[in-house]
Parts: structure tokens; C-alpha cells; sequence
């Protein structure tokens, strides 16, 4: 009876969610969704093929690189992309405007990831363990110059989202993983060391750089004369929304940082194996918020409370529904992932590092969408102070839970923030906007 009733509860959804699908924003989630469900099989797939060819310590390098790439983009693009995607929503008519204030980004971001890269790799030569240890110092060195090509990419791709090509964007986004998989799958199989892996980051972003340049130029015409309005707009609101990415980005990489401080490769190996795969949960609601950001800031520009609330209130009810079933399949799958398909009974002695993570997931999941609402509302700094508390939790929950408990703590960690930064998230945005995430009691 209660297969029954779950099957016709959703059964009866069907025709909502066959309805809301011919609407544009729903079409425009429709394509998000299907590119990050892409870029969450594609994190599932390279972290199978590395945990099953590689040692654990082996993949513990690979995603601390990732980590390092992810958080010195975010302070190479200096918040400008979440300028670009500000300025441009709210500018979608005039395409003289738009390429201004996508030309001056782009000068800016490229300019500051290459002195940033050419920093790093002083710094990484200098002293050859400063990126975490020896081991992954020598693999980042090898691919720090990477920074300006994501950063490009990141921007241009936040072009395509602000101007509302969603199809579009969600090619590029899917390109960039699948480019990303297939250059690993290469060097997998023609037995390359950690080292050579490593470099997919930096050959996937250079094709990807290339391909979107060709792309991009039917919609804005680039130009090399910086607009000094456009310049000092991007650097004041993007200076006001950096820390705010930083933190971000930060915060979703302490317990790999810090497992990485305290413990060491295999136990990040351990981890991140687990919490990489239990995060591509999350991807769902983030394509949704990547869809969300425009309108975000196009009704909050033009005063419209109301109907952003319903459009809140709505979001959160479809999300309700597709997050359980995400999280009860996901929780039957992965038992099957490390006890018949990995080769290391490691992966299986830790499963609990899964099932703990998950519940922080579930509780967060159908509100993850609102993570950039404040920034997109014209409040970065209060999107600043928002992280800024989640991080200082974060820090303090690790340091002590990490030396109790090892990774078990990192994911028990983890599992709290999630609930914590939830809380968190819906007092500011209530506070600030009069919006409310959570229902009323």
C-alpha cells in the first residue's frame, strides 16, 4: 500500500510537471538541469576511473588540485562575473551596452589571473610544499597557468546565462566536463602518472577557450578600448561580491583543505570520493539557482516583492518534490558503487562518510537554489557576513571534529554546516529582503 500511494502521489505530479515544462523558465532549469546532470556524471565517472586505476593518495592529489583550480579562479575572475551577470540581466535590450561591460570583464579577469598565475608559480618553486605537500605542489605548479582560460570561460559562459541563452550554456557547461572525461579516460588508459593526469585541467580549459571564443562573437562584438564606467562598476561590485565568492568557494573546500593540513593524500583520497559523488546531489538545485540568478536581479531592479516570493514559493515546492526520491535512489546506489564495481576495500570500510554527508544534503537540497540571492539583490555584503558566518563554523567544526574523529568528523562536519548554513541563509535573506526561504511557523 505504501508502494501504491507514492507511486500515485507522484503520478498525480506528472501533469504539473508536464505543464510547468512550456513555460521558458522551466525549459531554461530543463537545460541546466541536463548539463549538470552531465557535469555530476562526469565528476562520478573521472573519480570511479581514478579511484579504481589509482591509489587513494593518487586521487587525493587529483581532487586537491581541483580544489586549488576552483578556489584561485574564483579570486581571478575578482567577482567580476557575478558583475557581468548583475549588469547584463538588467541591460538585455541594448547590445552596444552589453558588449562594453562584457569587453571590460573580460580585459579585467584575464588580466588579473595571468599576474595571479605568474605569482603562484613563483611561490610554488620557491617553497615546494606550500600548496599542501610536495605532491600536490609539483602537480599544481605544472598547471597554474590554467587560471586565465577558465576565468575567461567562466565569464563568457556567465555572458551566455545573463542574456538568457540557456541551450546554449548548457552545451558550453557540458562540453567543458565531458572535455575534462575524456582527456582523463585518455591519459588512464595509456597508464600516465598522477602528474600527466593532473594536466586534464589545464588541456580541457584551453580547447574549451577556443571553442567558446568561436561561439560567443555572434552575440556581443569585443572590442579592445576599456570602458572606464564599466571598469570601475565591475571592480566596485565586483570588489564588494570577491570576498563574498572567495568564502563561497572556501567553505566548500575547508574539509578537503583541512584533512589535507591534519591527516594526509590517502585519507583526502578516502573523502573526497565520498563527498564528491554525495555533492553532485546539489547540482540539482544549483540549475535551478544558475537559471534563477537573472531573474533574481531583473525583478528586485524593477520592485516586483511579490511575484519574486511566488516564484520562490513555487521553485521550492517543485524542488520538495524531486529532491526525495534523488536522495532515497542515491542512498541505495552507492553501497553497489563501492562493494561490487571499486576494486579497494577502502572505499567500502568508509561508506558511513556517505551516509553522513547525506543527511546534511537532504536538509539543504531544496534550498540550495537561493545560495546567490543576496548578491543578485544588489546585497553583496551581506551575502559577505552570511558566509562569513557559515565559514567561521565551518573552520571551527573541522579543526575539531577532523582531530576526534579523522575524516569521520569531516564528514559528520560537513553534515552540520549544511543544516547550520541553511538557518543562516534564510534569517539574512529575511532580514534583508523581507523574502522568506523557510515556512512560516
Amino acid at each position: 500500500m505504501l508502494v501504491k500511494s507514492i507511486f500515485k502521489k507522484y503520478y498525480n505530479y506528472y501533469p504539473k510537471i508536464t505543464s510547468l515544462l512550456k513555460n521558458k523558465f522551466a525549459q531554461g532549469v530543463s537545460y541546466v538541469f541536463i548539463s549538470y546532470l552531465i557535469l555530476g556524471l562526469a565528476g562520478f565517472v573521472i573519480n570511479l576511473i581514478l579511484g579504481f586505476y589509482y591509489t587513494p593518495a593518487d586521487l587525493g592529489i587529483f581532487n586537491q588540485c581541483f580544489a586549488l583550480t576552483q578556489l584561485f579562479s574564483v579570486v581571478g575572475t575578482f567577482g567580476i562575473v557575478s558583475s557581468n551577470v548583475h549588469f547584463v540581466a538588467q541591460h538585455t535590450d541594448d547590445l552596444k551596452l552589453q558588449s562594453d561591460i562584457q569587453s571590460s570583464a573580460i580585459i579585467l579577469t584575464f588580466s588579473i589571473s595571468l599576474f595571479l598565475s605568474v605569482i603562484l608559480y613563483i611561490l610554488g618553486n620557491i617553497k615546494e610544499d606550500i600548496f599542501f605537500n610536495k605532491e600536490v605542489n609539483q602537480a599544481f605548479v605544472r598547471i597554474v597557468f590554467v587560471l586565465p582560460f577558465m576565468v575567461s570561460n567562466r565569464l563568457n559562459i556567465s555572458y551566455i546565462n545573463a542574456i538568457r541563452e540557456m541551450k546554449l550554456y548548457s552545451i558550453l557547461q557540458s562540453a567543458r566536463w565531458l572535455l575534462l572525461l575524456s582527456i582523463v579516460f585518455i591519459f588512464t588508459f595509456t597508464n600516465q602518472d598522477i602528474n600527466t593526469i593532473v594536466q586534464s585541467f589545464l588541456l580541457s580549459e584551453i580547447i574549451l577557450f577556443f571553442v567558446i571564443l568561436f561561439i560567443i562573437r555572434q552575440f556581443f562584438k569585443f572590442t579592445l578600448f576599456l570602458s572606464k564606467e564599466w571598469v570601475i562598476k565591475h571592480l566596485y561590485f565586483g570588489g564588494k561580491t570577491l570576498l563574498v565568492s572567495i568564502i563561497s568557494e572556501t567553505n566548500g573546500k575547508i574539509d578537503i583543505f583541512l584533512i589535507s593540513f591534519f591527516l594526509n593524500n590517502y585519507n583526502v583520497g578516502i573523502y573526497s570520493f565520498a563527498s564528491t559523488i554525495c555533492n553532485g546531489i546539489l547540482m540539482i538545485p544549483s540549475a535551478v539557482a544558475t537559471n534563477f540568478n537573472p531573474i533574481i536581479s531583473k525583478l528586485w531592479y524593477e520592485g516586483k516583492k511579490d511575484e519574486l516570493q511566488q516564484k520562490v514559493n513555487y521553485i521550492k515546492s517543485i524542488l520538495k518534490k524531486i529532491m526525495i526520491p534523488v536522495v532515497i535512489l542515491s542512498a541505495i546506489v552507492f553501497p553497489i558503487i563501492v562493494f561490487f564495481i571499486m576494486n579497494n576495500k577502502d572505499y567500502a570500510e568508509n561508506i558511513h562518510i556517505y551516509y553522513i554527508i547525506l543527511i546534511g544534503v537532504s536538509f539543504l537540497g531544496t534550498y540550495n537554489f537561493m545560495g546567490g540571492f543576496l548578491t543578485m539583490t544588489g546585497k553583496p555584503e551581506i551575502q559577505f557576513l552570511n558566509m562569513l558566518v557559515e565559514i567561521i563554523l565551518n573552520i571551527i567544526l573541522n579543526i575539531i571534529l577532523i582531530n576526534l574523529y579523522g575524516i569521520t568528523g569531516a564528514a559528520i562536519s560537513m553534515s552540520l554546516l549544511k543544516i547550520l548554513g541553511l538557518l543562516s541563509m534564510s534569517y539574512f535573506i529575511k532580514w534583508k529582503t523581507d523574502i522568506n526561504l523557510l515556512p512560516r511557523s
